[in-house]
């Protein structure tokens, strides 16, 4: 049995190599993006609820927009997870705001963060 020459081998696992990377680099960047995106729309949520807790009107607007637009354009469980935190607070925002809603707040910033 031949195994052939070196150049033969070489060239052969260059093409398996190419073969892989193209089948999973639209993966690799589809999932870079989403968590690009998550991290913005963390970081989003958290500015918007920061300036609408100080009684801001037009960040809580903004506030309730980005959630909604956000709903409708997200497309994992990580996002919709953010989408619902950021509704909770926007329901704690909407009423007039108690010390035990501002701890609330805060603790679901805290989980939102994380994302961030």
């Amino acid at each position: 049995m031949v195994i052939g020459p070196l150049s033969e081998w070489v060239s052969a696992f260059a093409e398996i190599l190419a073969v892989c990377v193209a089948l999973f680099l639209p993966y690799y960047t589809a999932h870079r993006a989403s968590k690009a995106r998550q991290k913005k729309f963390a970081a989003s949520i958290v500015h918007l609820t920061e300036v609408a807790e100080t009684g801001d009107e037009t960040a809580r607007k903004e506030l309730s927009g980005f959630l909604n637009v956000g709903f409708l354009i997200s497309n994992n469980s990580k996002e919709q997870e953010l989408i619902t935190t950021g509704m909770e607070i926007l329901r704690l925002l909407d009423s007039p705001i108690t010390q035990a809603d501002k701890e609330e707040i805060n603790r679901l910033l805290a989980s939102i963060k994380k994302f961030a």
